[in-house]
């Protein structure tokens, strides 16, 4: 492969030809991601090597490698290899919530699948010690993250280890890894061992014996006994999950500990600056041919705070992040449009400014550093949190004023029940940031199913902002659609309530596309209830376990798809509903029956 030599020294290395193009004769660090390598901000593994390059090491990718080959294309690290399955679980990556193989993989070359192996990150690990005996193996990334405990896995059908013992890594580091690979990192240049780093924030590792102060989680074995003690173990972690008042936690599998050290902190806007401004090329490796179809949601959108203090039961963007907000400075955040106006590709547009929770960005809780159980949002918004948009305003103020600078969109998701609490910033937003799709996720509209199951806000609060967005937008004179997210198959979720989603869905023409099937992933509090079909105070609920409630439950959001007809015609006539089919204005379906063909 050619490639200009100017244009090959921006980005890392992923061969041995193109270290010799920067100057080096040998790496200090490999990392292996499941993911194409794209240089930019969204992309983990991208992240995890600019970063250990800024402190002078020399690092190189290997992206989705398929034999020996691939593995040995960089030689052998002096330091060790990091493994990733990429920016999303591997499972999710490869397989529908029907277990079914996906067609596309967004962040392969071309969507092409069959480039990432199932259960990434333990078939890496497994090919680098077969090829590298000695050589140190640290796994991270949102794979290794949510699945450092004992964990149920969905594909599976049942409980496994901590990746950490199946994968027979040396170390993992969990959340957010800048940290605590970089800590890692100069310990072993500094001459010490792997078996010596036992107490880095951040990480995990196998222990013989628990330090005096650490909390048990139940065992292995305790687990696959009572299942009810997964909420147990759930419910410790997520109380012990505040960086400032936790305590490190142990969990015996097999006749060895896992060591799970205090979470990180928080890391100040000047940290989180640095890593943003790392020199990312914001574009594939030029080795790529073909679009990866990840980059287009991202390009030219820039990432300004991490962090969520939702606590939705069904996402682990907490679990994994945290609740505490992490925000950049508004200078770097300028900063960084003001690099990526100068880009080719660049055509005055920002296609998005924002984060988990887009409005999210510069709020802030008064007793963070206290906190060890509160709930932010539920069942009302917590005095201690300062709900304060004016840093999101000046920013946004500001970044409207860049010489070039057409238009700053944000296209991440809102919490709508924070935007109700300053409508002049909603009005601002929908007049200057957002291109036509207001992005929120209510996922359901009766208060037993989003409050207490999912951890969501009431329905009256989505009532509430409903009717304040067609008032704005009427004011304002500009058609903008509201894209709400609405899930189906989530436990406690039965066909009655999908049924009256549906009637609301019609009754408010609030019909949309995208729609989510509920998926049981690792760590999340929805997977416990799923699990044990129990909620977390141990009640027995609905769970919607066989594929055919699945495909059911989701038609009837489909209502004006007639492919799914049938389907919601079972799904009425299982719940004595046929008054909702006919030709009437309340109608789900039309009452068609299929012609007999006398041919």
């Amino acid at each position: 492969m050619k490639y200009l030599v100017s244009e090959k020294f921006l980005f890392l290395p992923m061969d041995l030809r193109e270290a010799k193009m920067k100057g080096w004769d040998y790496l200090d660090v490999i990392l292996i991601t499941g993911d194409a390598y794209v240089d930019h901000p969204a992309f983990g593994a991208a992240v995890i090597g600019r970063v250990l390059e800024n402190i002078g090491l020399k690092v190189g990718i290997i992206s989705q490698p398929q034999d020996q080959e691939d593995y040995t294309c960089l030689g052998t690290p002096r330091l060790f290899f990091g493994i990733t399955a990429g920016n999303l679980d591997s499972m999710l990556s490869n397989y529908t919530p029907l277990k079914k193989k996906r067609d596309r993989d967004v962040y392969s070359p071309g969507g092409k699948v069959g480039l990432r192996p199932d259960r990434a990150i333990i078939h890496y690990t497994n090919k680098v010690k077969k090829f590298f005996k000695k050589i140190p193996i640290i796994i991270g990334g949102i794979e290794a993250s949510l699945r450092r405990f004992v964990h149920y896995d969905y594909w599976d059908n049942k409980l496994r280890r901590s990746i950490l013992f199946d994968s027979k890594a040396n170390l993992l580091v969990y959340g957010m890894g800048e940290k605590p690979i970089i800590q890692v990192a100069k310990d072993l240049k500094n001459g010490k061992s792997i078996n010596e780093l036992q107490n880095i924030r951040g990480t995990c590792v196998k222990i013989k014996s628990p330090p005096k102060n650490a909390l048990y989680l139940p065992s292995y074995s305790d687990l696959k006994s009572e299942n009810d003690k997964l909420i147990d173990a759930f419910l410790l972690i997520h109380k012990n999950s505040n960086p400032y008042t936790a305590k490190p936690l142990v969990q015996l599998q097999d006749n060895l500990f896992l060591l799970q050290n205090l979470p990180i902190l928080p890391l100040k806007s000047s940290e989180l600056d640095n890593i943003y401004e790392l020199p990312y090329q914001y574009k594939p490796h030029p080795k790529y041919k073909e679009e990866i179809p990840a980059f287009k949601t991202v390009v030219n959108s820039i990432i300004t705070h991490r962090g969520c203090f939702g606590d939705c039961n069904f996402c682990s963007l907490t679990i994994h992040q945290g609740k505490i907000i992490q925000d950049r400075s508004i200078e770097s955040v300028i900063r960084e449009i003001k690099r990526i106006s100068k880009l080719d590709s660049f055509h005055g547009t920002i296609s998005d400014l924002g984060g988990p929770s887009a409005e999210m960005f510069g709020l802030d809780c008064k007793i963070k550093k206290y906190c060890t159980d509160k709930s932010c949002l539920l069942p009302e918004i917590c005095p201690h949190l300062v709900i304060d948009f004016s840093k999101f305003k000046l920013l946004l103020n500001k970044a409207r004023k860049i010489p070039g600078i057409k238009h700053i969109f944000i296209s991440s998701g809102f919490r709508f029940d924070l935007l109700l609490e300053d409508k002049e910033f909603l009005e601002e937003l929908l007049r200057d940031h957002i291109s036509g799709q207001l992005k929120i996720a209510p996922e359901h509209i009766i208060d037993y199913i989003t409050v207490k199951m999912m951890n969501k806000v009431s329905s009256k609060k989505f009532f509430t902002f409903y009717k304040q967005f067609k008032e704005i937008t009427k004011m304002i004179g500009k058609k903008i659609f509201l894209v709400p997210y609405w899930m189906s198959a989530h436990p406690g979720t039965s066909l009655e309530h999908q049924i009256k989603l549906a009637e609301f869905l019609k009754k408010n023409n609030l019909y949309v596309k995208q729609t989510q099937t509920f998926t049981p992933t690792p760590m999340t509090a929805s997977t416990c209830m799923y699990f044990t079909g129990k909620d977390l105070n141990k009640n027995k609920i609905h769970v919607p376990y066989t594929f055919k409630e699945k495909k059911l439950q989701k038609s009837l959001l489909h209502f004006k798809d007639p492919k799914q007809y049938d389907k919601i015609r079972e799904a009425l006539k299982l719940c004595k509903r046929e008054d909702l089919i006919g030709s009437h204005k309340n109608a789900l379906i039309k009452n068609i029956t299929k012609k007999k063909n006398h041919s």
